[in-house]
């Protein structure tokens, strides 16, 4: 039996396993049966290859950086996220490592008094803004942080995800492949 597409479209979006065909399936009119796979869990909409909602600062609480012709890395995070805590040595390592090529931005949604003095106690190396008004994580869906999405130039969002996802893990390699393929489009 033979399921339209739409419907695993359907069933990936909501986050329950679907099937994905062998790799050496040119099309899905082939033989083959499906083969099951758990798709990653996101704790907001899938924006994965969509153009990128408008970026909306409320505040920088930071140097604002140069963003153009940059890959740009979005953290949504709070004061009180522990998860958030943890992701943020990850963060720094990213901005120190790659931070010409690529801008990482954290925002919260929280007060600026209550944000700045989080970040006098915490050693956090790239750049910092607030939104109270949550205009582009309410347009992205989020529910659930520290949630993370990678635009590239062109503004298409290639990366998403709970940074520290056991399994699908943001990781330096990760985006220095993300980067590497960047490089190869501009030579």
């Amino acid at each position: 039996m033979r399921i339209p597409i739409r419907v695993f479209v359907l069933i990936g979006m909501l986050g329950i396993a679907y099937p994905m065909f062998a790799d050496d399936e040119p099309t899905l009119e082939g033989k083959g049966e499906p083969v099951f796979q758990q798709s990653k869990q996101l704790w907001a909409h899938s924006y994965l290859w969509a153009k990128s909602p408008e970026f909306v600062v409320e505040k920088w609480l930071s140097e604002e950086p140069d963003m153009s012709d940059k890959f740009i890395l979005i953290e949504y995070w709070s004061t009180w996220c522990s998860s958030c805590r943890r992701a943020q040595p990850l963060m720094n390592r990213l901005h120190e490592r790659f931070g010409d090529e690529l801008v990482i931005i954290g925002i919260s949604d929280e007060q600026e008094d209550k944000v700045r003095q989080y970040m006098k106690k915490e050693e956090i190396q790239y750049h910092m803004a607030i939104d109270t008004q949550k205009r582009m994580k309410d347009e992205l869906g989020i529910y659930g942080i520290p949630h993370v999405i990678i635009v590239e130039p062109g503004g298409y969002i290639i990366w998403e995800g709970f940074p520290l996802l056991e399994g699908y893990e943001l990781t330096e390699e990760t985006v220095e492949k993300i980067l590497a393929i960047g490089r190869a489009k501009k030579s």
